[in-house]
């Protein structure tokens, strides 16, 4: 999968993590709703975010995924996924 298309894919979630919304000036704090512990990033949600790996597991086929495992995922996939963690 070319790079564009992972963008796509990581996009499905980006409006929603802390990171972006504090880069847009909506919010002050980046860290993650979910494991207080590390920055809320698309990739910390959908790869490693520690309170999710239960989640991840049942959608995404894996506690936890890399980058490379990551781009491996459909659009509808991630998007159940994200629907699931109750950050949307």
């Amino acid at each position: 999968m070319d790079g564009s298309l992972l963008n796509k894919h990581l996009s499905v979630t980006a409006g929603y993590v802390r990171r972006h919304l504090y880069i847009m000036g909506l919010t002050n704090n980046r860290t993650c709703r979910k494991c207080s512990t590390e920055e809320e990033t698309s990739v910390h949600i959908l790869g490693e975010c520690k309170a999710l790996d239960s989640l991840r597991h049942i959608h995404l086929g894996s506690f936890f995924l890399d980058p490379e495992d990551i781009r491996k995922l459909s659009i509808g996939v991630i998007w159940n996924f994200a629907k699931g963690t109750g950050l949307l």
